[in-house]
């Protein structure tokens, strides 16, 4: 029998030979994350590791935390909380590029440790 041809450019066809996932297959694609680090993917001993790769590969990293409603609502105010008490500064120019350049370092704030704003 003649191999099947593409009318396009009278080719040879590729076929598929491998079997498509189905829901009963434990082969089947996990669903893709939008995050480098989606939440509890990976062991805690090996998450600053991860992180850094990212940081490597690209010069950031995200990663999904899993916070909780409360807890994500408690974070947008204490940021809102940073940014109105007018904290944020430009950074000194020998800086800048250090901190991912003039768009992602426009504006920094030096963060409280003892857990104020």
């Amino acid at each position: 029998l003649p191999s099947p041809r593409s009318p396009a450019n009278d080719l040879p066809l590729m076929w598929n030979t491998q079997k498509p996932p189905s829901a009963g297959n434990s082969l089947a694609v996990p669903p893709v994350s939008t995050y480098d680090i989606p939440a509890g993917s990976v062991a805690p001993q090996l998450l600053g590791a991860s992180i850094v790769e990212n940081l490597s590969l690209k010069g950031f990293c995200t990663l999904e935390l899993g916070l909780t409603g409360q807890l994500h609502q408690a974070a947008i105010r204490d940021v809102d909380s940073v940014w109105s008490s007018g904290r944020f500064q430009t950074p000194p120019p020998l800086v800048v590029d250090g901190l991912l350049g003039e768009g992602g370092s426009s504006l920094i704030a030096h963060l409280e440790a003892d857990g104020s704003d």
